[in-house]
């Protein structure tokens, strides 16, 4: 059957009769190449790495809820503050790891007290002060928006 395939499709005089393995592609040194790693980074400080290994967000772990991580409210808090901390490490420009991610929170818990607290009251407390940062971000930009206009 291969036969019947090599003989419908004719062979040009032009076309080179190398095997693919022996094609050489200018300036590519084989054996010496090495892909870089995104920011030279160990795979078990990035974030992203750690949360597609784990299969689940690290903030889980973070604020030790994996049991019951898909109960609402929890649920949909945590997922809250997990976008927050995410945009606010691309915002910062901070490399994408689990050490900003726990400096982030760190520096939120500082400001509010929620350390000590259990953690669906810890949860609670920080959504509603990101929440709370959020509005007085909102804000800031009108006011912005609005001086520029009004000069």
């Amino acid at each position: 059957m291969s036969e019947v395939f090599k003989e419908a499709v004719p062979e040009s005089p032009e076309t080179p009769k190398t095997a693919p393995e022996s094609r050489e592609t200018p300036g590519l040194v084989l054996g010496e190449t090495e892909l870089p790693k995104a920011k030279d980074l160990p795979d078990t400080d990035r974030l992203d790495v750690w949360e597609t290994e784990n299969k689940r967000q690290y903030a889980q772990d973070y604020f030790g809820i994996r049991e019951t991580a898909h109960i609402f409210p929890i649920s949909a808090h945590f997922k809250n503050i997990d976008k927050y901390v995410k945009i606010e490490i691309a915002n910062r420009e901070y490399e994408n790891t689990k050490e900003n991610y726990d400096k982030i929170i760190g520096e939120i818990e500082d400001e509010i007290g929620t350390k000590s607290l259990i953690s669906h009251k810890r949860i609670q407390k920080i959504f509603d002060y990101i929440q709370v940062i959020q509005k007085i971000n909102k804000l800031k930009e009108k006011k912005k928006l609005y001086t520029q206009q009004n000069g």
